[in-house]
């Protein structure tokens, strides 16, 4: 994971990673909660659990190959490098 960040921005991406993994774990057992609580049998509130499940293994599966990701990350700071030795006269 980390050697696809671009350098110097670790750490607002790191902020990104835990806001979205930790952020947002309290919302399918609070739709489930929600679901019982007002009434409907608890089998559906455990079918919107399988459907978010299908939602993020939709959306795993629309993620590029780590390979390329390292590959292109290599390729912007290699480009950036160019750039900070251009403004610098190197």
């Amino acid at each position: 994971f980390l050697e696809i960040m671009p350098k110097g921005q670790e750490s607002e991406m790191m902020g990104i990673y835990l806001f979205s993994s930790n952020g947002f774990l309290w919302l399918p057992p609070l739709i489930v909660t929600l679901l019982n609580e007002s009434g409907i049998p608890i089998n559906r509130g455990i079918l919107v659990l399988a459907g978010l499940s299908v939602l993020s293994i939709c959306g795993l599966f629309m993620m590029g190959s780590y390979e390329e990701a390292k590959e292109k990350a290599k390729l912007t700071e290699a480009i950036e490098m160019s750039q900070v030795d251009e403004e610098t006269g190197e």
